[in-house]
């Protein structure tokens, strides 16, 4: 069906929920039009449809946060339209760079979960142990903290579990509304009141400071939901696509035979190998954007016109594998230099966590591979293509399991204790 200007807005949610992976979302090629909807493969047009401003908005209409049918996390990440991509980056982003102060922040409570995690399995003394609802935790534990909510609150698992990003329910965004406020009232109490952006410490206390004053971007005080809203997408961010990428990693270390590989490298070494995961099977596997004026993607082999107002999904996951830009792509190489992929987005689009990402990622493969001799994924794998979504919350427990060797970790725990 070709668009026309009558055609309805389309939801963000309906992208996400009516729009499953077609065969030509796996590997780069040629453009096409499936329905109103246009995609896009190659590297050159999915990075110009991430970073191309004068081309392509990064607004799909109905996930204002505002909107009672509005979708917290959609609205505060996934559509990010401008200028309220703008309020996260400015409000929000400063607080996730630059590494060393990410480091700094979170070095402590990273490593605090961790042994937490590997003492409990130690405890248990079992040799196999289910993902999801052990060290696929991690993530969730770490940014939840930071955001000054618990992971483990029955509301935030059932909420992020329920929701998976795509659309929470009206009682569930309520709910989550009254606990994530109550957040930032706290905040709110014991703030000076003269605070600017600069003197934030965390992301609830630049919130509260956007709340209050002057938004750089949108002239006026950020609303109550689309503060609720960024804080919503933070804690979401960490319990799924973090997550589910920790989890992707080890079954990739594994199913290549890398795992003697990785357990030789520090915290540093491990994200060249970590990018590799991404770009492979990157968690987000699609962006999206809407075509500002006519705009032509594909080359004169495959050329394919978008009309004016058109919903275009841009398919980081193809991209990657796109022979142009990298050598062997469908070869897992986890020494790969240089890794230019898009599995962390571009431009607008690029993953405002992404030092966070790359901190939690680095030292929990790393501590998780020293600290658990003989590591490795254990029984069937999660069949996973790189131009498939899937969600650490959507594996039921038992679906994803690892071994590992209990008494030698032990042993090694007794020789070198903390």
């Amino acid at each position: 069906m070709a668009h026309t200007s009558e055609q309805p807005p389309v939801r963000m949610d309906q992208i996400m929920e009516e729009m499953l992976p077609d065969e030509r979302c796996w590997d780069p090629g040629k453009p096409w039009q499936a329905g109103w909807m246009y995609n896009a493969t190659s590297f050159h047009d999915v990075r110009r449809i991430l970073t191309d401003q004068s081309a392509f908005s990064l607004d799909v209409p109905g996930n204002d946060p505002d909107d009672p049918e509005g979708s917290l996390v959609l609205g505060g990440y996934w559509t990010q339209p401008w200028p309220q991509h703008k309020e996260l980056e400015e409000v929000v982003g400063p607080q996730f760079r630059p590494p060393q102060k990410i480091e700094r922040r979170f070095g402590p409570v990273t490593q605090q979960v961790l042994d937490t995690h590997v003492d409990n399995l130690l405890e248990a003394g079992d040799d196999t142990f289910d993902f999801a609802s052990t060290v696929g935790r991690i993530p969730a534990e770490i940014i939840s903290a930071y955001a000054g909510v618990d992971a483990n609150d029955a509301l935030v698992k059932q909420w992020v579990t329920d929701a998976n990003l795509v659309q929470e329910s009206p009682e569930q965004k309520r709910r989550m509304s009254e606990l994530l406020g109550g957040v930032l009232e706290n905040c709110e109490d014991t703030l000076p009141s003269g605070a600017v952006l600069e003197d934030a410490q965390d992301v609830v206390q630049a919130l509260v400071i956007a709340m209050r004053n002057k938004h750089p971007v949108l002239g006026k005080p950020l609303s109550r939901n689309w503060a609720v809203g960024q804080l919503a997408m933070v804690i979401a961010a960490g319990d799924d696509t973090t997550g589910t990428t920790l989890g992707t990693a080890l079954q990739a270390f594994t199913l290549y035979g890398k795992m003697d590989d990785i357990r030789q490298r520090n915290v540093q070494q491990m994200d060249v190998a970590t990018q590799e995961v991404i770009r492979r099977y990157p968690a987000f596997p699609r962006g999206f954007g809407v075509a500002l004026h006519e705009v032509e993607l594909g080359t004169d082999d495959a050329r394919i016109v978008v009309p004016k107002g058109a919903t275009v999904a841009a398919w980081m996951s193809a991209a990657n594998h796109d022979a142009s830009r990298f050598d062997d792509p469908y070869d897992f190489a986890v020494d790969r230099r240089p890794n230019p992929h898009l599995g962390l987005g571009a431009g607008a689009r690029y993953c405002t966590g992404v030092y966070l990402a790359k901190h939690i990622l680095n030292h929990t493969l790393s501590g998780l591979a020293q600290r658990l001799p003989g590591l490795e994924w254990d029984g069937q794998p999660v069949t996973r293509r790189h131009g498939e979504y899937i969600s650490v919350q959507s594996i039921p427990e038992g679906g994803m399991t690892l071994g590992f060797n209990v008494r030698e970790a032990r042993r090694s725990a007794a020789r070198s204790p903390r």
